[in-house]
């Protein structure tokens, strides 16, 4: 495939050379007045600082309380004295041996009724309280010093003194050069400055931390669990609390021993914390019957059945019966109790609290716990999403600030002084930046192969042992890549390459305000970086024109011989005037008559009196003025 890049035709290379003539006082700069007597001191400072202070407070109080408490569930000695024998025993369907005599005696007996009947209750009650304060203190004051201090004494002179400070220009002198005829390619290159701003801001100590936070594209929807950590990271967030968890789990114990055989309802209640719902609940049974036997039901004959019954919010009743013979009468069959002494179900969501009633029936003492499963509500959860949007937005600014700052600093820090180098240094770092663009506008490439003809080897010191990396070519992908050097450094005149640079907006537009600020004291590099675009002429070296055509219609290098014929009816032209252009003179010929340019400087001068300068037109010129 033929590469885009066209030449623009053959015509005679005119190349302008300048030099530097001298300096010249221009317009004034200021004027400093000092009286006679007086000491005058000038200073120029702008501080900006930035500070920011986190507080947060944590203060949690925990109390609790235990009571241990026995009691006699059911008097027992009387009933031994009358049943108990050596192998005698009483039972329970609903739990079992209740007093095993096991061959003993009545006074054993009467101890092992005791010990069992003994019940042991533990109540825990925890009262829980913590405080969270967060307190963000942000204040800006950013420091950014340039402090200039003069000191002047007027007393030493007789009278008043003025001085007068001009600004220096740059005188060049500039000749047209005639090298005969070339094959000329035109090429524009964009932001031919981007690869040096990058590389002086990377060479700064405090570049090498600097990191665009980016745009802002979060939303409360996109923080979860399993994002907030990251998220947090990433910003530098602070004070963010971790989300409200899925589950949590209430309980309470209940216990009571009821004075009447039918005992009036109690009510009690379970309270739900709030961002909570009830959403599962357990029921853990174990009360014990009525030790007598209670009277028969109206019109059955048969002995009423000692029962529980709890209802739970508007869940239930649930309700456990026990079954007990007759005083010295026949065991009953065992059977288990009616329902199972645990009970499992849903809750519908309650907030603030469950309420619990509680109604017995001949029942001595009973215990039993409830648990409650409580999930987070949709609502709590996108309070805690909205509460850490704003805080990792807060954090985000923080660092687009700070990011902002550092980088404002890095490219005030883009002046002779900090990168070091001379004019004649600036315009080799100018060209080599427009050869290198030019080279991958005309190869298609962007270098990445040529890093393929180097390796890194460890070799080890035989004194330290330590492994040390040695740099050295890979041969064959050198033997490779060393004709595409040799042709593309041969090929072009790259030392008569001309060039223009165009204004900042041809560049993109988020880098506009960073490069209108760029400073420099040489006024052309200044321009160099802030250009858009650059406009580059490049000729051809006489004799490598054929050889250039077919790169860049075939791609391929020429390695000698002759040329293999070209089709492209653009070049025919172009290869006859090569042809009538080949006797044209090489060495550079003076092309009309030299001039003088003027640029400006950054540099003042005072001057020698306090005389107001002033310029006189140059007789018989149309615009060139001298000081008068």
């Amino acid at each position: 495939m033929a590469n885009p890049i066209k030449p623009v035709g053959v015509g005679d290379l005119l190349v302008v050379k300048q030099h530097i003539v001298g300096y010249e006082p221009s317009e004034v700069a200021f004027v400093e007045n000092i009286l006679k007597g007086e000491t005058h001191t000038r200073e120029v400072r702008r501080a900006e600082t930035t500070e920011l202070s986190v507080t947060t407070e944590t203060e949690h109080v925990s109390e609790e309380e235990r009571d241990l408490q026995s009691t006699e569930r059911f008097e027992v000695k009387r009933e031994s004295e009358q049943v108990a024998s050596a192998d005698g025993q009483l039972k329970s369907p609903a739990y079992g041996g209740l007093v095993d005599g096991g061959g003993g005696s009545l006074q054993s007996t009467e101890k092992q009724a005791s010990t069992y009947a003994k019940d042991v209750t533990s109540r825990a009650v925890s009262k829980i309280t913590e405080r969270l304060r967060t307190q963000i203190v942000q204040r800006t004051v950013r420091e950014f010093e340039e402090k200039t201090s003069h000191t002047f004494a007027a007393g030493i002179a007789a009278g008043n003194v003025t001085g007068i400070y001009q600004w220096l220009d740059k005188v060049y002198e500039n000749q047209v050069y005639n090298y005969g005829k070339r094959l000329l390619y035109d090429l524009v290159v964009p932001e031919p400055g981007a690869f040096l701003l990058q590389a002086f801001a990377r060479a700064q100590s405090e570049g090498r931390e600097l990191v665009n936070p980016g745009p802002w594209t979060l939303s409360p929807s996109m923080i979860n669990e399993g994002t907030y950590t990251s998220l947090v990271n990433k910003y530098q967030a602070t004070g963010v609390e971790p989300p409200p968890a899925l589950y949590l789990t209430a309980s309470k114990s209940f216990k009571g021993t009821p004075t009447k055989e039918t005992g009036d309802p109690d009510a009690n209640e379970i309270p739900i914390p709030s961002n909570y719902e009830a959403y599962k609940c357990w029921i853990r049974l174990n009360s014990s019957p009525y030790t007598d036997v209670p009277p028969p039901a109206p019109g059955t004959g048969e002995s009423a059945k000692p029962c529980i019954q709890i209802v739970v919010g508007d869940h239930g009743p649930f309700v456990s019966t026990f079954y007990i013979p007759k005083s010295g009468g026949p065991l009953p069959p065992p059977l288990p109790p009616d329902p199972p002494l645990t009970f499992a179900f849903n809750l519908d969501g309650a907030t603030d609290k469950v309420p619990i009633a509680i109604t017995t029936w001949h029942i001595v003492s009973y215990a039993f716990n409830i648990i409650v499963t409580l999930k987070r509500t949709t609502a709590s959860l996108d309070r805690w999403r909205h509460r850490t949007y704003d805080q990792l937005f807060a954090a985000y600014q923080r660092q687009k600030a700070e990011y902002e700052e550092r980088l404002a600093n890095l490219l005030a820090a883009l002046r002779v002084g900090a990168i070091g180098f001379n004019s004649h240094e600036k315009r080799g770092l100018e060209r080599d930046e427009l050869k290198k663009n030019c080279l991958e506008l005309i190869t298609q490439q962007f270098f990445d192969a040529f890093g393929l003809s180097m390796q890194n080897v460890t070799q080890f010191d035989p004194v330290t042992g330590e492994a040390v990396p040695y740099a050295q070519p890979r041969l064959p992908f050198a033997a490779l890549l060393a004709p595409y050097v040799r042709f593309f450094e041969q090929a072009f005149e790259w030392e008569q390459m001309m060039y223009a640079l165009y204004a900042y907006f041809w560049a993109r537009k988020e880098y506009w305000m960073r490069r209108v600020t760029i400073e420099d004291t040489d006024e052309a590099f200044a321009a160099f970086l802030k250009a858009g675009s650059a406009r580059v002429v490049v000729p051809v070296r006489p004799g490598f024109e054929q050889a250039v055509i077919h790169y860049l219609e075939k791609g391929v290098i020429w390695d000698g011989g002759p040329l293999p014929d070209i089709n492209s009816p653009l070049y025919l032209p172009i290869l006859a005037e090569l042809k009538a252009a080949q006797q044209a003179a090489g060495a550079e010929v003076p092309y009309g008559d030299s001039w003088r340019n003027r640029l400006p400087t950054a540099l003042v001068q005072l001057r020698a009196d306090d005389t107001l300068p002033a310029w006189k037109k140059v007789a018989g010129s149309n615009d060139e003025w001298v000081p008068a």
